[in-house]
């Protein structure tokens, strides 16, 4: 989706909020996505890995992460 042109406003993330959620061991709720949001992006290994996959994700991840979690 990011490296087709995607908006991080049209993206549906349900899919990684529940993996999130699996991955945790509990339910992921709206604020904790959006929070978490926060913390890829303040942490530089978050970044890195990230930034591997594709130039700029990180910032378009994150952005979808605050958007899908306003919903």
């Amino acid at each position: 989706r990011y490296e087709a042109g995607a908006s991080p406003d049209d993206v549906d993330l349900s899919a990684h909020q529940s993996w999130i959620a699996d991955m945790w061991g509990h339910p992921c709720d709206a604020k904790a996505y959006g929070r978490l949001s926060e913390i890829y992006l303040a942490h530089p290994d978050f970044v890195a890995r990230f930034e591997t996959l594709s130039e700029g994700f990180s910032q378009w991840l994150t952005a979808a992460m605050v958007a899908w979690s306003k919903r």
